[in-house]
């Protein structure tokens, strides 16, 4: 961790972090559309599972209105993907029925239900293959969870694709990525919005984007896998909650019931974000434009931080 005590010696940073959440995470290029309008700059973008997609996507192209022509010409061509297009169909209950029944059969044969080919195929329709770090426009942070050791992997330099399908090779659903020693999942394991990476990366000020789907109060059981999966959720939640909480300005875009895999509901997520940051202007505009850490009060030790940077 050498490399945070120079970071720590920088000019002071803002970070916008975007959270985890499939489709709803293009709510990120809505407030990156209102930031975009009304010129506000900020130093880096740490982002995870779609939100490092989304991050990279809006980065590598010269203005929000081309990385989002970009994104709507790739969703057009979503069908063609078959097995992408049958996860699509199964909507919000999708994770839930694999660890329950669905699919349990195949599930206990092979790693994932799909081949990594098709997901590759679709970041082919976003990005070109070799395609890396260097080439945005601003530094981006993908942020990815090693199976092996249980940390995070923070993606910052090399090929763009592998560091994004790895940070989103969600569970069950994509296989792990093979990188180096590790073997990476969906960075949403451990970081659904990754704001104590970022302040370990060197920022003083974070806005946090939240598109995942909300913590709900659960008290009927069926059988042990409702226990367990409630389990994992509770864990989840809690660091999910610590991350919420560590935010300079935490923006929480809202959707009318829009599921994580509902694709052709992206114009809808979009909106959701642009309006969401509407009505935080002048909070945004106080993180932006002031020269002051109003984090001095938070418990941030950034240096506790668990991650190998890439």
């Amino acid at each position: 961790m050498g490399f945070l005590k120079k970071l720590f010696h920088n000019k002071k940073k803002t970070a916008i972090v975007l959270g985890g959440g499939g489709v709803r995470g293009v709510a990120h290029l809505g407030v990156l559309k209102f930031l975009e309008e009304n010129n506000y700059d900020f130093d880096f973008i740490v982002g995870t599972s779609s939100g490092s997609v989304f991050g990279a996507l809006y980065l590598l192209n010269k203005n929000l209105d081309e990385a989002y022509m970009k994104l709507s010409e790739s969703f057009q061509n979503l069908g063609k993907y078959k097995n992408l297009k049958d996860v699509i169909s199964k909507k919000s209950s999708f994770l839930i029925n694999i660890k329950k029944k669905l699919y349990m059969a195949k599930s206990m044969f092979q790693l994932s239900l799909i081949e990594e080919k098709p997901m590759e195929e679709f970041f082919l329709e976003l990005f070109d293959k070799d395609i890396q770090f260097n080439d945005l426009r601003k530094e981006l942070y993908a942020v990815a969870t090693d199976l092996i050791s249980g940390k995070d992997i923070v993606f910052n330099k090399g090929n763009l694709i592998n560091a994004l399908m790895a940070s989103s090779s969600i569970p069950a659903v994509f296989p792990p990525k093979k990188y180096k020693n590790y073997y990476l999942i969906d960075g949403g394991t451990t970081q659904k919005l990754p704001s104590k990476v970022a302040y370990a990366l060197g920022a003083n000020k974070v806005i946090g984007i939240d598109v995942g789907s909300p913590f709900i109060n659960k008290n009927k059981y069926s059988n042990s896998a409702d226990l367990i999966i409630r389990s994992e959720e509770i864990v989840s939640h809690i660091l999910h909650d610590q991350n919420r909480q560590a935010c300079s300005l935490l923006l929480n875009p809202v959707f009318n019931q829009v599921n994580w895999c509902e694709f052709e509901k992206y114009q809808e997520c979009f909106d959701a974000g642009y309006l969401e940051a509407e009505k935080h202007a002048k909070d945004i505009k106080k993180i932006l434009k002031s020269k002051i850490n109003i984090n001095k009060k938070k418990n941030i030790n950034p240096q506790n931080q668990t991650f190998i940077l890439e």
